[in-house]
Formats: structure tokens, C-alpha cells, sequence
């Protein structure tokens, strides 16, 4: 399971978004998560959370995440339907944060 998931952040971590590459984005998310809940599995699916940009790089080619391209759909059907993964813990936490994130930016405009 982790040589799957790995492959993509060995292959694609390093790629940049705004100021933070995908693979540190993904360790201090993962980081904060368990620090504010310390739940183990909502710390993987903070890490896992944008998988799906890493997997659209390997299949769709490099692009500078301008256009929304679904990456949380993207991530949660390659961790649901390729690998298996049934926590809806781990997988509600890539499926919802977009919407989570433009919920925070609405109500909170320092965000």
C-alpha cells in the first residue's frame, strides 16, 4: 500500500505550490492535523488530502494548478477504487477539503 501511495510523492513531492512543495505541504498537514486531534487517521488523510494534484501530474502531465482539475475527486477515487482504502475518515478528509477551505475563506477573510 505505502510503495503506491509513496511513488507519487517520491515522484512529484518536490513540485511547488505557492511557497511549499507538495511533499512538505503534505508533512505539515499531516504534523498539524495530529497535533490538534491526535487521531493517527485523520493525520494520514490530512497527508493524503492533495494526492490527487501528484497523481494527475504522473497521468495528465505538469501544469501550475491554475485550473480546478477535481484533484480531491481525482485522489479519492485512486485511494477508494485503485488501492482499496475504506476509511471514510481518511477518504472524506481528500473528498471534502476544497469545500472546507472555501468555507473558511468565506467566514474568515484573514484565512
Amino acid at each position: 500500500l505505502w510503495n503506491k501511495i509513496s511513488h507519487f510523492y517520491y515522484s512529484y513531492g518536490d513540485v511547488m505550490y505557492e511557497d511549499v512543495s507538495q511533499l512538505d505541504h503534505a508533512l505539515q498537514s499531516g504534523t498539524l492535523a495530529y497535533q490538534e486531534t491526535q487521531d493517527p487517521v485523520l493525520a494520514v488523510g490530512a497527508f493524503l488530502h492533495d494526492i490527487g494534484h501528484l497523481i494527475e501530474y504522473e497521468r495528465k502531465g505538469h501544469d501550475d494548478f491554475i485550473d480546478d482539475r477535481e484533484h480531491e475527486q481525482i485522489g479519492y477515487d485512486y485511494l477508494s477504487k485503485e488501492i482499496g482504502i475504506k476509511d471514510e475518515r481518511i477518504l472524506n478528509s481528500l473528498l471534502y477539503h476544497v469545500e472546507a477551505k472555501r468555507y473558511l475563506c468565506f467566514i474568515d477573510e484573514s484565512y
